[in-house]
């Protein structure tokens, strides 16, 4: 009896409990604080490991959602761009800032070569640089002006002006001046982003011998050897020079000697105004005796561009021009008297640009007046072009290439020894 009794009681426990569960459960009122904190007291529970409130993390979420973003990067990646959103792009690793300042500096390169043999500087007014862009421009409206000048007085006056001996290079000024002006447009569009140029190593100073070989060619004279020998000695304030040519086919011979000095310096060793004092022999023996002296003073101002254009650093620019005078004597073969003595002024003029290419090499061309006449001009008012590239092998040594082009042309290969630079 006692057990029948005891079991109907736990029996109507259990029948209780399970009519408890199944009945719907109330709303319980907002407590005081509202849902706020319903919120709270719920991760209270969640942190004291409760029932009520409690949340268990899929451990497989984070799995789903690496997979989903991998499918969604691999979908992006075969989409074509055009279908690609600016979103799209960016995740994907594009940078759109530097794509336009590419494409305006492509199309200012584009300007400067193209519309830039007319217009100088039209490449830095695209990149909206007019101070460099008028700077240009100018110069180009000046060496259009000396080269009008020049033609007009030396057609008027058919060179019997005492003024004939300017002519020269007044336009070999223009010329050169035209083509550096369109050339730093060029350059200045490229490294204007890029950081600028190598360090401009063609001012070097020291104590040095130079040695190098020459092969020219000229009308009459197909092939002429020549030997050109210098010794330099520059520091800085002071420089001089001795040299000696020896053309070997016509048994010529000249040696030259210069003094001069920089009395104004600017803070880079390319920015500086100095003056020359230069004497030369020439010797030549062949049908009879051929000797000439001379002596000149010159003017050099170099101007590097950087100190006024920041991202055309290291370009230089500069003219020497001179005034000299040669005194030639001629004794016919097998004389010992010279029976003809003249003398002539002549002018020393010189236009020239340098910059480097890499660390080590450095280009140098020009346009004016030859200084020995090895390779002579086509005509009286124009000069012979020159480019030289020095590649800088070690602190003691240079490899250089030279190439002048006028009435016929010169290739000279040597190098330059340097005790102390």
């Amino acid at each position: 009896m006692r057990l029948t009794c005891a079991t109907l009681v736990l029996w109507g426990g259990l029948f209780g409990a399970v009519n408890g569960f199944a009945q719907p459960v109330e709303p319980v009122p907002d407590a005081p604080g509202g849902a706020e904190q319903q919120e709270d007291d719920e991760l209270t529970d969640q942190d004291g490991l409760g029932i009520e409130g409690a949340q268990v993390a899929d451990p497989f979420d984070e799995f789903r959602q690496f997979e989903e973003q991998e499918a969604a990067d691999q979908q992006d990646a075969g989409r074509p761009l055009e279908l690609m959103t600016r979103d799209d792009l960016a995740n994907a690793g594009f940078q759109f800032g530097t794509n336009a300042a590419a494409r305006d500096t492509s199309s200012a390169l584009l300007l400067a070569v193209t519309v830039g043999t007319a217009v100088h500087g039209i490449g830095h007014f695209y990149l909206g640089d007019p101070k460099t862009g008028w700077f240009l421009l100018g110069m180009e409206a000046a060496s259009v002006g000396l080269m009008i000048a020049s033609t007009t007085f030396f057609g008027l006056t058919e060179s019997a002006s005492p003024w004939s001996a300017l002519f020269a290079p007044m336009l070999q000024a223009g010329l050169a001046g035209f083509v550096f002006s369109y050339l730093a447009d060029v350059l200045g569009t490229v490294t204007k982003d890029a950081g600028g140029l190598e360090p401009n190593t063609s001012a070097a100073q020291g104590v040095g011998i130079l040695a190098r070989y020459g092969l020219l060619s000229s009308a009459g004279i197909p092939v002429r050897h020549v030997i050109d020998a210098e010794l330099i000695a520059d520091i800085g304030g002071i420089y001089g020079r001795g040299a000696t040519t020896q053309d070997v086919f016509l048994d010529l011979a000249s040696y030259r000697g210069g003094l001069g000095g920089r009395p104004l310096r600017g803070r880079n060793p390319l920015t500086y105004l100095g003056l020359e004092a230069n004497a030369e022999y020439l010797q030549w023996q062949g049908d009879g005796e051929f000797g000439r002296i001379g002596a000149d003073g010159r003017l050099v101002l170099s101007v590097q561009l950087g100190d006024d254009i920041a991202h055309l650093s290291e370009f230089a620019m500069g003219v020497t021009a001179g005034l000299g005078n040669h005194w030639v004597q001629i004794a016919p073969q097998g004389s010992t008297t010279f029976d003809v003595a003249t003398s002539r002024i002549w002018v020393p003029f010189d236009v020239w640009a340098s910059l480097n290419v890499t660390s080590r090499l450095n280009v140098r061309g020009g346009y004016g007046s030859p200084e020995l006449f090895l390779v002579p001009p086509i005509h009286r008012l124009l000069g012979v072009a020159h480019v030289e590239f020095t590649y800088r092998s070690s602190a003691y040594g240079d490899i250089s290439l030279r190439a002048e082009i006028g009435d016929g042309f010169a290739l000279w290969l040597g190098g330059a020894l340097w005790l102390g630079r």
